[in-house]
């Protein structure tokens, strides 16, 4: 009787679970090829069209000429006067120049740079890094001893993922970055863990030095937070059960290591966004405290502002069913549109609006769950979901204020994020990897044939099968409810579109029905090929090939979405030449515009065509300016609006959409737009009569109602130390060098006068005048002043940042060290033999 049972068991043995379509020598670089085609072919309409023209592009690509000026002066780019009447540039994280000091971003990210020169469209520079990250979560999965099939499986989760995808989309360049570098940094710690060898310390020291250059400072919280909990949860693990503790500790000290050299080759950033971040809104008290402020008194968000974007756990149920709180825009057609299809907002959810769901696969999620189940005593499982939990409570926000308020009110800088929700990120790299432990369970289903893995198997069937039942029920019984809920919902876009666009319910009931549907068909396919698989009814080859299948199908349906693929070559209408512009440029002396048409399509635009604006977009700009729009304005955050300050800031011509009450100089032919001159101007340099001390809010709130000759007297908040004289008529003074970072003036003084700059006040700015050090006095609240004596005289003015030189200096000796290291510690492991291929 023994005989026929021992024969079963050898054919059951013997059932091949590998891929063998392709030759086993070349998988990887088969997989990772397919990674990198997947992400081209994903984008090709953009490739071959035109980039992504989202609002956020649009604002960088405003510095494009701004930074080729300095690299053609051979200059690093400080101070932008282009925006906000000035302000810095580097520390304000708004752009970068060459850093040619720094190898490593030098090298990595010259060669995104190159390829999307190449392609002649930046957005394939982005693409790289989702190039980057698929090939990085690979290695990873690799690393940990998968097959190539499930390494594969778990990059394409990862890249695709809707949360991570859409990024691009809307031009969050930075975040790609970020996440690109986390799974190198997993797997350098775990090759450190596994045995140590000097150049992968090495690695890891660069690894983490790319992620501190991606610059996203919330992405790289949360991914640190990641990175913590896995340490953590290993020491804690190795300590308790006494297996390898120093393995891991060995990790800790690189790490440790790792992260100070790298801070040390970004530290010319990093110390002068430390220089630069007290006088901002992001690290200052605004001077009036209203209901409206968005920051508190140490320059953090408030808190109904900092969590607007709060995810809610009842929007979880768009991990299963993207559609069912509505999906960013959708395409629609109907009798409000004249049958065109336009894109209309369609989410519905608690959020003021939402680009797209956290969808990261049905079956990736059905899988992500048994591979936590079935493997739950493996550390690295436990920390994966702990990681996942953990940030899917944090994205709730205000919802879940019992975890957030804690890294809200004590974690420091915190409060400086925004939009909880944007911690799913690191769920969406997470759970790809417990996916990829549930696949690897199905393997070892394959093999055991047991009644543990029968069990689970049945719970994937009944569970995929009992997901598609449930949506049909639902189709069914479900409408009015949901119509219901449409109706009473409290989202004002979502409410606002709903009143024009009579059949609006209708088409989203409808597109989250069929969504659930095809979600559901693929659940049920999928779980019904892990059971003919499991059950040995069909091969490996079938198997993996309708798992591919089905993934690239279920992402790219729903990650697509999004994406919106521009016949017109949106970013060149925008920074064409206008008529409007050629004729500002006919102006050649000095003097600002208040613009209102431009920068409704960017508002950065002016500065591309290097006119210098008064407005403009960035969320960290100077705080004394805010202040100045608070009180002495109308409080907005982009536009001035009052005539005074329009004085006090030369502007000279405001350019506006409709006719003001003085006839305009010009109008233009391809725009509508108005160009009015402001005759009232002051000059961006003069004498003043006299000054007076006040308090700065009082300062303010003058200049709210102009009530005084800003010509004849200055307001200081604090006393000179010397009297000021009147000048007399033969007073003058003349701009003859002006540069980003420095100005040159030639002044002829009457007396002990007062020089009145219309530059922006920041302690960083000093004058010298003859050569010797002058001071620079904060007047009209935001402006600079200097005490000029009787006679001709030479003044400069010099931006000078002791963070930026200090950390450039710190960052040039850090990278030589680490350039050494890496060449010494390569040589050295390739000797001993310890660099594992």
């Amino acid at each position: 009787m023994a005989k026929p049972i021992n024969t079963n068991l050898n054919k059951k043995t013997n059932f091949n679970i590998n891929f063998t379509l392709f030759p086993e020598k070349y998988k990887d670089y088969i997989f990772v090829g397919i990674i990198i085609l997947s992400v081209f072919l994903f984008f090709m309409g953009v490739i071959t069209t035109h980039e992504i023209a989202a609002s956020d592009n649009l604002a960088s690509f405003s510095f494009k000429t701004y930074l080729q000026d300095a690299s053609k002066s051979g200059t690093f780019p400080q101070w932008l006067p282009y925006i906000f009447s000035g302000m810095p540039s580097y520390s304000s994280m708004i752009i970068t120049g060459d850093r040619y000091w720094d190898f490593a971003p030098m090298i990595v990210f010259g060669f995104s740079k190159l390829v999307g020169e190449i392609f002649a469209n930046d957005s394939v520079r982005v693409m790289i890094y989702y190039v980057f990250f698929g090939i990085g979560m690979f290695l990873l999965m690799r690393t940990k001893k998968f097959n190539s099939e499930i390494a594969f499986v778990t990059a394409i989760a990862a890249v695709f993922s809707t949360g991570i995808i859409h990024w691009i989309m809307i031009g969050h360049n930075t975040k790609p970055i970020t996440i690109a570098m986390l799974p190198f940094i997993f797997l350098l710690m775990e090759k450190l863990r596994e045995k140590f060898t000097f150049f992968f310390a090495v690695l890891l020291i660069i690894a983490v030095h790319l992620f501190f250059e991606s610059v996203h400072i919330q992405m790289m919280f949360y991914s640190a937070l990641a990175i913590g909990i896995y340490i953590m949860l290993e020491l804690i693990n190795r300590l308790v059960t006494k297996n390898e503790p120093m393995s891991i500790v060995r990790v800790i000290g690189v790490l440790v290591v790792a992260g100070g050299l790298a801070f040390l080759m970004s530290s010319d950033r990093y110390l002068a966004v430390q220089e630069y971040t007290p006088y901002s809104v992001r690290g200052s008290s605004p001077i009036l405290h209203t209901q409206g402020n968005k920051t508190d008194d140490n320059g953090g968000n408030s808190y109904e502002y900092a969590t607007e974007w709060s995810f809610s756990p009842q929007e979880m149920i768009t991990m299963l069913v993207p559609n069912y709180y509505g999906f960013g825009k959708l395409p629609y057609s109907g009798p409000e549109t004249g049958n065109k299809e336009y894109k209309l907002p369609t989410y519905w959810g608690q959020k003021i609006f939402e680009d797209v769901a956290p969808y990261m696969g049905i079956f990736i999620l059905f899988m992500g769950i048994i591979g936590f189940v079935y493997y739950r005593k493996d550390v690295f499982v436990q920390s994966l979901f702990i990681i996942s939990i953990f940030l899917l409570f944090l994205s709730f926000g205000k919802n879940l204020s019992i975890i957030y308020d804690i890294f809200f009110y004590y974690i420091p800088s915190f409060n400086k994020f925004r939009a909880p929700s944007m911690a799913l990120g690191v769920l969406q790299f997470a759970f790809p990897i417990l996916a990829g432990y549930g696949m690897k369970a199905i393997l070892e289903w394959v093999e055991l044939q047991d009644k543990r893995s029968k069990k689970y198997l049945m719970s994937l069937l009944y569970s995929s099968v009992g997901f598609f039942i449930i949506g049909l029920i639902y189709i069914v019984v479900g409408k009015s409810a949901y119509i219901s809920a449409l109706s009473n919902t409290g989202n004002q876009t979502f409410q606002s579109v709903a009143k024009q666009v009579v059949s609006l319910k209708e088409f989203v009931w409808g597109a989250m029905t069929a969504d659930w549907l095809v979600i559901g068909a693929i659940s049920v396919v999928f779980a019904g090929a892990v059971y003919l698989f499991v059950n040995r009814k069909i091969n490996a080859n079938i198997f993996y090939m309708t798992v591919f299948f089905l993934l690239f199908v279920d992402l790219w349906r729903v990650g697509y979405r999004p994406l919106e693929i521009s016949e017109r070559d949106t970013v060149k209408e925008t920074f064409q030449k206008t008529d409007l512009i050629q004729f500002l440029e006919q102006d050649k002396s000095i003097y600002r515009i208040a613009d209102f048409v431009m920068s409704q399509s960017s508002p950065n635009l002016p500065a591309y065509f290097r006119l210098e604006s008064v407005g403009g977009y960035h969320p960290a700009k100077l705080r004394v300016y805010q202040d100045m729009l608070d009180v002495a304005d109308n409080g907005s955050t982009s536009y001035v609006t009052n005539p005074f300050l329009w004085n006090l800031l030369n502007v000279k011509y405001i350019i506006s959409d409709r006719q003001l009450q003085a006839p305009p100089i010009f109008q233009s032919q391809q725009t509508g737009a108005f160009v009015y001159q402001n005759p009232t101007m002051a000059e961006r340099a003069f004498f003043v009569d006299g000054v007076i001390v006040e308090k700065p809010l009082e300062i303010l709130k003058l200049m709210k109602e102009g009530k005084f000759d800003f010509r004849k007297v200055a307001y200081l908040e604090e006393p000179l130390n010397s009297n000021i004289e009147p000048p007399s008529a033969n007073a003058n003074v003349k701009i003859i060098d002006r540069k980003n970072e420095y100005m040159k003036l030639k002044a002829n003084a009457t007396g002990n006068n007062l020089l009145f700059l219309s530059e922006i006040y920041f302690p960083l700015w000093s004058a010298k005048i003859d050569g010797k050090d002058a001071a620079i006095h904060k007047t009209n609240y935001a402006f600079r002043s200097i005490i000029v004596p009787k006679g001709e005289h030479t003044i400069e003015l010099t931006y000078h940042s002791k963070g930026f030189e200090t950390g450039k200096t710190l960052s040039i000796a850090s990278n030589i060290l680490v350039g050494l290291l890496l060449i010494i510690s390569f040589i050295w492991d390739k000797k001993k033999n310890k660099i594992i291929k």
